[in-house]
Parts: C-alpha cells; sequence; structure tokens
C-alpha cells in the first residue's frame, strides 16, 4: 500500500497547519532573517556567488541574452529567477536575501512533510528541519546559487510520490525534476533517472 499524509483543507506540503506548525515556521522565519537582514529591513551582504548571478540578471533585464552576450555553464533557471524579481523591483540587492529566506523555509516545509511520514503528528517530526536550519542552512546554505534552488523541487518530485504512484502524479513529480534540471541540469536528470527507477521497481518487482 502507498504511504500517504495527512491532508484536511489547510494542507500544505503535508502539512495541516495546526497551532504548532504555525509557531514552528514563525519561530525558522525569524531565525532565518536575522541571519539575512538587520532590522527593520537592511540586508546583509554575503560574497557569495549569487552576487554574480544578480549582475547576470541585471544585464538579461537589460537586453542581453545568456549563452550569447555572456557565458554560463548552468542553465538558466536561476538567472530568470532573479531577473523575473530585478524586472518587477529593480536592481536591489535584497532580492537575493529575500530568495535564500524563501528556500531556506520552503526547505524546512519539505523537511516536516517528510518527517511526518516517518514519526507522524509529533513533536519529532520538527527536529530534522530544526537540525538542517541550525546546522546546515546557518553555515552552508546561506547562497542564493543554482545549487540550493534545485534540491527543492527534487525532493517535491520524491514527495509527490510518496502520497500515491498515480499518472497524475507520476507526471507532476517528471514536472519537478524539469524544474530541477532547469536550475542544475544534472541534479534534475539524477533526480528524474532516480524516480525512473523507483516506479520500475514498484511496477515490475513488488
Amino acid at each position: 500500500m502507498a504511504p500517504t499524509f495527512e491532508v484536511d483543507r489547510t494542507s500544505f506540503f503535508g502539512l495541516s497547519w495546526r497551532r504548532a506548525d504555525v509557531v514552528f515556521f514563525l519561530l525558522a522565519f525569524c531565525f532565518l532573517y536575522l541571519h539575512l537582514f538587520i532590522i527593520p529591513a537592511t540586508p546583509i551582504y554575503y560574497e557569495m556567488d549569487h552576487v554574480a548571478l544578480l549582475n547576470d540578471a541585471k544585464r538579461m533585464v537589460g537586453g542581453e541574452v545568456i549563452y550569447r552576450d555572456f557565458f554560463e555553464f548552468v542553465f538558466p533557471g536561476t538567472h530568470s529567477l532573479y531577473a523575473a524579481f530585478i524586472a518587477i523591483f529593480g536592481p536591489k540587492y535584497w532580492i537575493a536575501n529575500f530568495l535564500i529566506l524563501a528556500h531556506g523555509l520552503a526547505s524546512a516545509a519539505i523537511c516536516v512533510a517528510f518527517s511526518r511520514h516517518l514519526f507522524g503528528r509529533t513533536a519529532y517530526s520538527y527536529l530534522p528541519a530544526a537540525i538542517y536550519l541550525y546546522f546546515g542552512f546557518r553555515w552552508l546554505g546561506i547562497d542564493g546559487e543554482h545549487r540550493m534552488f534545485s534540491p527543492i523541487f527534487g525532493c517535491l518530485a520524491v514527495l509527490v510520490l510518496l502520497k500515491g504512484l498515480t499518472l497524475p502524479r507520476v507526471a507532476l513529480a517528471g514536472f519537478f525534476c524539469v524544474l530541477s534540471s532547469f536550475f542544475t541540469q544534472q541534479r534534475g536528470v539524477l533526480a528524474l533517472g532516480a524516480v525512473g527507477l523507483f516506479i520500475v521497481y514498484e511496477l515490475g518487482f513488488r
């Protein structure tokens, strides 16, 4: 029998947003925000690769074309994401910090969703996300590069299939693998290969 999550009308990422969920994610937001902004809204400068991405995205908004006017090894997912925000808000450094904050919260939500599958609705389901934020994200995750965004979509592909192996879910998982590859090409391909092996095993060997 395929594993399932608890789901209700307020469900998102397998969470039903009870009081404990709201408290945990408010704490996560505050923790991440204080690493990225000086209160009230001054972005903290991190000299990471996303600075070059912001510059490339500004060039794209100005009319230049990636791979033609400037070279890049990776697919243009992160460039396009930054370019969309720059087109709306202008060339602001806080865009990078905002997106780092967003992917930190998204990663924490996915961690909790996976944990709910293993531990159920208990306090232990918050532990992996808390460990990730405090030890992983705090030291290694404050980076707005493509390598930080692509795993989110790979994990979403796995999360979708945990809820059931149906054709729409397989198609959605494939779409998430494509998005992962759009940010970091090899990770999306590896995620797609892993999903394919899982489906073959489920359908042919169980």
